[in-house]
């Protein structure tokens, strides 16, 4: 039996909410909150949750996306499919999916992760309008890479379940820097976020909800440590999206311990959505080669190869994330740790049978080094710190 907790007004922001893994969670939450987390995935023995989730009828979804006209465009769908998907459900589900229906409130923000000029815009927007966040699902990023199609083909034939995790196909863009000085994936995957965390932490620590507080950092199974400390902002490695993933790990791992340890309410946990078809990367990509992808990714390595990662569709690789954002709060010490004993830093990776039937599946966080934990935990602070006092001026400090 799936058991859930009516809380307060959940106050949600998500970066990067109109398109891929984030309208993906949108979509999800929702549907969750109307059929009161029923369908089989969260009934699964793999995530131990013993059916306790946490529920609401009021939500604030904030949609943080970089083109504000993409982001109404996404926001029109969201309220379309809510329209629909209650007026298609049972009658538990249909009085509670009109009574959060009539609860719902939408709002598209601009940011652009890029440009931490428009994080701070935000921040003080948010802080002005509401009295508290209850969550943050950081989900947008930046990938710029080609493809080496002699190569991808080759490893396809010879050992396609390979083909998520081993990218030696790919050839990364290296040394990119942005606007504001840093390496641009490490800006926007990591510090830009981090960023609005440090800013919006008063919000989080007013959360009023039975889910407290939480903040969910987006991993991906090719995360790994392929640079040097020395290079911290990914400027010189030639992974550097794979390197930025990994210290999201890094950085979410020593967030939670230090929150757990000194009683904070806040928890930062890490989610895996799998592999999910999307243009990241990729953005001008042709339609008919995103088509043989997807087409790959369905019969070949999921279906044939029988690769666990092809969550595929979006809001398949948004169940980690939502399970995370709702699970009731004395279970979230199965799916991450650091802290509190020798518990093992732990994330939460959405994985698919053969067939599709999805599930969750934790796993340790990989050669993790609290002491480079801290460092890059101090040098994100220290930069934060002088970035704030140069709000009135230039911020190009990196």
């Amino acid at each position: 039996m799936t058991n859930t907790v009516d809380s307060g007004r959940a106050v949600i922001l998500v970066t990067g909410a109109n398109t891929g893994v984030g309208f993906g969670f949108c979509q999800r939450l929702i549907e969750q909150f109307c059929d009161g987390f029923s369908t089989s995935a969260f009934k699964s023995p793999s995530i131990k949750a013993e059916g306790s989730y946490i529920s609401c009828t009021d939500l604030t979804l904030i949609m943080a996306c970089r083109s504000l006209d993409r982001a109404e465009a996404a926001k029109a769908k969201i309220i379309q499919f809510v329209d629909t998907y209650v007026a298609r459900s049972g009658s538990k589900a249909k009085d509670r999916g009109r009574e959060l229906r009539a609860n719902l409130e939408i709002l598209t923000v601009h940011i652009d992760l890029g440009s931490l000029t428009t994080v701070f815009e935000l921040a003080k927007q948010l802080k002005k309008r509401h009295a508290y966040i209850s969550h943050l699902f950081f989900n947008a990023g930046y990938a710029h890479f080609e493809v080496d199609q002699k190569k991808y083909m080759k490893q396809l034939f010879a050992a396609p379940a390979t083909i998520p995790i081993q990218l030696d196909y790919l050839t990364d863009y290296v040394g990119e820097i942005s606007e504001d000085g840093f390496g641009m994936i490490w800006q926007t995957n990591l510090f830009a976020h981090f960023t609005l965390f440090s800013l919006l932490k008063p919000l989080l620590e007013e959360s009023p909800t039975e889910m407290g507080s939480r903040v969910i950092w987006t991993t991906s199974v090719t995360a790994g440590p392929f640079f040097d400390w020395s290079d911290i902002q990914l400027i010189k490695t030639s992974r550097p999206y794979q390197s930025s993933k990994y210290q999201i790990e890094v950085l979410a791992s020593i967030l939670d311990q230090n929150s757990r340890n000194t009683g904070g309410k806040i928890r930062h946990l890490i989610s895996s959505p799998g592999i999910v078809s999307s243009s990241l990367g990729m953005p001008n990509a042709p339609l008919i080669e995103i088509y043989i992808k997807e087409f790959i990714y369905y019969v070949v390595l999921r279906t044939f190869a029988g690769c666990p990662h092809m969550a595929i569709t979006s809001f398949r690789g948004s169940l980690a994330a939502i399970h995370l954002s709702t699970v009731s709060p004395n279970l979230l010490g199965h799916y991450s740790g650091g802290g509190l004993g020798n518990e093992v830093p732990r994330l939460l990776a959405v994985q698919c049978t053969r067939w599709g039937a999805e599930k969750l599946v934790p796993s340790e966080v990989e050669a993790l080094d609290w002491t480079q934990a801290k460092k890059l935990l101090e040098i994100c602070e220290d930069l934060f710190r002088k970035i704030q006092r140069a709000q009135d001026g230039s911020i190009s400090i990196g």
